[in-house]
């Protein structure tokens, strides 16, 4: 009795001392860690070895007989490994009996503020695996455990726990057992079936403690690639003395049959040997070998395929271009070496990213990239034009955040800056280009053509001669360019446009504006009258006469002027230095000066108002004094009011194109007045056959051919407001029978075939001869006897001409001038540019 009672106390004592182990090393790791570093790091390391330490404690506990069943909460399992076996099932039990973990332990809890720190660790446990497990995000855990001393009197509950080896009630024998009949060696069944035959024991009657299984791998810290290991054991004892029983991952006891057992990350496994001949030998203690995981440290990097982008790269629509889609940028995975693919997805780690240069660890703004698993998917970063706002560089920034602290760690957040490739604007054209002037001018600027604009571009512009100006690719002054517009009459007679194109509206900070485009417009200051390039005149007018060379390539041909020729009330302009004489062989000079005073009167004006007759009668301005090849002739009965004004700087003719394409291919016939008005892209041909019919206002068009009859009349121009120019163009227009055009607003009327006027018929407004410019790019003018014309004619390759019995009131800008009337005033100065 008393051997047994030894034998069964030698045997408890070399298993209990598991729990000698597991209560030094879990206090001197409480103590340790009690007194170590506030730093968050020496937490975190203190929080993963804790629940190490308790996590082999739970496996010796289920080892020995233990019960942790699903449903437990961390505090209820803390509970059950303070436990020690009741009587009834501790009398029977092999191994250990009592708690497996210090009674002081105890968990402190994480507040909700803690709880919402992204990344602070965390202890939780996982029923179905039977363990402790750390997170850095989700619900409240465990922030630490320590010791309570105030629990150090606190009893053990007792339980009853259920261990595959038992001690014998029937036997002397550590095991009940029963007489085998095989003699041979029964290694791999049940511990206890006894020796094998032939087994000599070792000599001496003292018992032989066995020695534990051989690892074929050592535990400790592994990196995560090498996972999932194999593991074999062997037994270094003699053979047939004893089995090796191997318990993994909090599991019962089970015989080791030889096989390979593959171990997953942060497991331990547990092995002894077991006698077979308990006269001869101790079971020998247990080995545990806990495989911990150093977790990968997870490394990305940035990957865009340009570090400089246009606009058009970045997805902006250039005019005459296919939209292009920006390339993305993307994440390339460092680290792919080293993550076993069981482990590579989404679930274990993700990226996210933000494209607004702010910290994608904790921003709102953070895009999480797309899932994964087995194989690493790189998320696609827009890089598009929306993502840049009005900035001139974009951010991206991106970060391998860590969903399983136990395998990974977060990478550093990584940076890339995209900045812009400016594009360069070509400069606009503006029309007309720098000319003389002598009215408002209608003055249009466009894009240059043949260039790439974007689409949205916009032209600013000024009237002073100041720059619209750069601020980082838009304007700092000027006007926006929405349609034509008049010029004004500028500072001193000049008008100065300055254009820019400039990028679309919210882009300007992608583009070089252009270089300025100037036009400089400078009004000639002219008393009014006729800018010919020759003349004819068998008749009277009132205003100045202007001769200018550039109508006739730079050279003038002799001028004469007729016994009827009478200019009152002006001058007459002439180019160079031309010979001033008369037909009886008198030159002019300042000596023969009184000899012309019949024919040059020499009067000065005021508002068309002769004030004084003064000497000389020939001036010279400052202009060029060539041509001097030609002369001038007055015949006796010629008549000139004012001065001869030789060195006149006269403006250039202008160029007046063919009219555009007519609107429409339609035509009426109307013998009864319309309901409204008529537009050319409905009716490009309209003839008005009676007087019931009355007056019809045409809107603003290209026409083809225009006939009114028997007292008719076209309207022309917007009554409601007379100062907007609308502009007109016709082939043919026949007035007949007293037939009028009738003027109501400013027009631009441009002809191609000439105009004949009949006897009655009326061109333009009475009151407002401004208000019409008739301008013809081919074809004469050609006032007839009783017709009234009250326009600005401007006629640069053609002849105007006014018959006898004719009334005119406006200016005239012809290559030759015909006047057989005497009913001819020059009330406005010539019209030079359109």
């Amino acid at each position: 009795m008393k051997t047994e009672v030894i034998r069964w106390i030698r045997g408890f004592t070399i298993i209990e001392v598991l729990l000698v182990i597991t209560v030094i090393s879990l206090i001197g790791s409480a103590t340790y860690y009690t007194v170590a570093s506030s730093q968050e790091t020496a937490r975190e390391r203190k929080l993963e070895a804790d629940v190490a330490t308790l996590n082999s404690a739970a496996q010796v506990y289920l080892a020995n007989g233990g019960n942790l069943p699903d449903g437990l909460t961390a505090d209820q399992a803390l509970a059950k490994l303070k436990t020690r076996a009741d009587s009834s099932s501790g009398s029977q039990s092999i191994g250990l009996k009592g708690s497996t973990i210090d009674a002081r332990i105890e968990s402190v809890w994480q507040n909700s503020d803690e709880a919402a720190e992204e990344g602070k660790s965390r202890a939780f446990w996982n029923g179905e695996q039977k363990r402790f497990v750390i997170a850095s995000g989700g619900d409240a855990g465990i922030k630490r455990f320590e010791l309570n001393p105030e629990l150090a009197g606190h009893d053990p509950a007792l339980e009853s726990r259920t261990n595959n080896l038992t001690a014998a009630t029937e036997t002397q024998w550590v095991w009940d057992f029963s007489e085998s009949t095989n003699s041979a060696a029964a290694l791999g069944n049940n511990p206890g079936t006894g020796a094998g035959a032939g087994y000599t024991p070792p000599t001496g009657t003292a018992k032989n403690p066995l020695n534990p299984p051989t690892f074929s791998r050592e535990g400790g810290s592994i990196p995560l690639i090498e996972y999932n290991i194999s593991l074999t054991l062997t037994n270094p004892n003699p053979s047939g003395t004893s089995q090796i029983f191997y318990a993994t991952g909090g599991s019962s006891y089970v015989l080791y049959k030889g096989e390979t057992l593959t171990i997953a990350p942060d497991q331990a496994v547990s092995a002894y040997a077991a006698t077979v001949d308990p006269d001869q030998w101790d079971d020998s203690s247990v080995l545990t070998k806990t495989y911990a995981t150093i977790p990968v440290v997870l490394s990305i990097s940035l990957n865009q395929a340009q570090a400089q982008m246009t606009y058009q790269q970045a997805g902006g629509q250039m005019t005459d271009q296919a939209l292009t889609t920006p390339v993305p940028s993307t994440v390339n995975l460092l680290s792919t070496s080293q993550i076993p693919a069981a482990y590579l997805n989404s679930s274990n780690f993700q990226i996210y990213y933000t494209t607004d240069g702010s910290d994608p660890t904790a921003s709102g703004t953070a895009t999480a990239g797309a899932a994964f698993a087995g194989t690493f998917v790189s998320p696609q970063m827009d890089v598009s034009l929306s993502r840049w706002g009005t900035a001139s560089s974009l951010t991206l920034k991106a970060i391998a955040r860590s969903l399983n602290a136990r395998f990974f760690t977060a990478s550093p957040v990584v940076t890339q800056t995209i900045g812009i490739t400016l594009t360069n604007l070509s400069t606009p054209a503006i029309d007309p280009p720098s000319g003389a002037k002598a009215a408002d001018l209608p003055v249009s600027i466009a894009l240059a053509g043949g260039s790439i604009y974007p689409a949205g571009a916009r032209i600013y512009y000024t009237l002073d001669g100041t720059d619209p100006g750069n601020n980082g690719g838009n304007p700092t002054g000027g006007t926006l360019y929405s349609s034509q517009f008049n010029s004004g009459a500028g500072q001193n007679g000049v008008v100065t446009v300055t254009a820019r194109v400039y990028g679309p509206t919210g882009f300007g900070h992608w583009f070089n504006p252009s270089p300025i485009s100037v036009a400089t417009y400078a009004t000639v200051t002219l008393v009014d009258g006729a800018l010919v390039g020759s003349a004819n005149l068998n008749g009277t007018f009132v205003g100045s006469l202007v001769y200018a060379s550039s109508s006739s390539g730079g050279n003038m041909n002799d001028i004469t002027f007729n016994s009827g020729a009478k200019i009152l009330q002006g001058n007459l302009y002439l180019p160079g230095t031309p010979t001033i004489r008369r037909t009886n062989g008198t030159v002019w000079s300042n000596a023969t000066d009184a000899a012309f005073s019949d024919v040059i009167q020499g009067w000065e004006y005021s508002n068309n108002v002769k004030t004084v007759q003064t000497t000389p009668r020939v001036l010279n301005e400052n202009g060029s004094a060539t041509p001097n090849n030609y002369s001038v002739t007055f015949n006796n009965s010629a008549l000139l009011e004012g001065k001869v004004i030789r060195r006149h700087n006269s403006p250039a003719f202008p160029t007046i194109p063919p009219p555009p394409a007519r609107d429409s291919n339609g035509n009426t016939s109307l013998n009864s007045p319309p309901a409204g008005p008529l537009s050319a892209s409905t009716y490009s041909s309209i003839t008005l056959n009676s007087a019931p019919v009355g007056d019809v206002r045409l809107l603003p068009g290209n026409y083809d051919n225009l006939n009114a009859n028997n007292g008719t009349a076209f309207v022309l121009g917007d009554p409601d407001h007379p100062e907007i120019t609308q502009y007109y163009s016709w082939k043919n227009l026949n007035l007949n029978s007293g037939s009028d055009i009738k003027i109501v607003g400013k027009v631009i009327i441009t002809v191609s075939n000439g105009i004949n006027l009949s006897n009655g018929s009326v061109l333009g407004n009475v009151a407002h001869p401004e208000w019409m410019q008739l301008q013809f790019s081919s074809g004469d003018m050609n006032a007839n006897s009783g017709s009234y014309v009250y326009a600005q004619l401007v006629a640069p390759t053609s002849s105007v001409t006014f018959n006898a019995g004719s009334i005119f009131n406006g200016s005239v800008t012809a290559k030759t001038l015909t006047i057989n009337s005497n009913g001819v005033v020059f009330s406005l100065p010539p019209v030079i540019a359109n």
